[in-house]
């Protein structure tokens, strides 16, 4: 879990990522940290929302699948 967690605060330090994606990274990190069972699944729900009503770029979008791969492997 650390690693993905890691993952994904790496991933909001990106130069120009936008609010409303890091906002929603923020959330998915907590969910991640409060509960790491339920956490999973809330997470993964968010990470659905994010991508379906954004436009993200295509590198952030490729790591953003990669955490998507990590968890449903846990």
């Amino acid at each position: 879990m650390n690693e993905i967690i890691t993952t994904l605060r790496t991933l909001r330090a990106e130069e120009g990522m936008n609010k409303n994606i890091k906002n929603k990274i923020d959330i998915i990190i907590g969910h991640l940290e409060s509960d790491p069972i339920l956490g999973k699944d809330k997470a993964l729900s968010e990470i659905e929302d994010l991508i379906d009503g954004n436009n993200i770029e295509a590198h952030i979008r490729t790591e953003i699948y990669s955490v998507v791969s990590m968890l449903e492997s846990l």
